[in-house]
């Protein structure tokens, strides 16, 4: 399994195509923000996002936008609230703040955010 620090290091991005978001490692979503939405149901019936976890990936769906593209323009980027599937989810200093930015080709470029940056929390 990928962890979040080993993507970072390895300088791993993520793939996206239509409303799916393609992230190089396994993890606990606490929160997303893209565009105006802010999700933090992350459960079987929520309608608006899915995860689906691989042994090495997640797939991230927003099933309320037919293309991320079209949503989140080259000059914003999709905020990730997450922590490592082996951490303390209630461990507030385990939790990893990421942008990740839709570039060309497929590519999502993921970096952390400052922790001063503008994360509504």
């Amino acid at each position: 399994m990928a962890t979040i620090k080993e993507a970072l290091e390895q300088g791993k991005s993520g793939m996206y195509f239509d409303n799916r978001l393609m992230l190089p490692f396994v993890c606990d979503f606490i929160k997303v923000i893209a565009d105006k939405y802010m999700i933090t149901d992350f459960s079987p019936h929520q309608e608006g996002i899915s995860i689906v976890e691989h042994k090495d990936f997640t797939d991230v769906y927003f099933n309320d936008f037919k293309r991320l593209r079209e949503v989140i323009s080259k000059y914003e980027h999709v905020k990730l609230l997450v922590v490592e599937k082996e951490d303390d989810i209630f461990d507030t200093s385990k939790h990893a703040k990421l942008a990740v930015y839709l570039e060309d080709r497929h590519r999502a470029k993921i970096e952390t955010t400052d922790q001063d940056i503008l994360f509504v929390e």
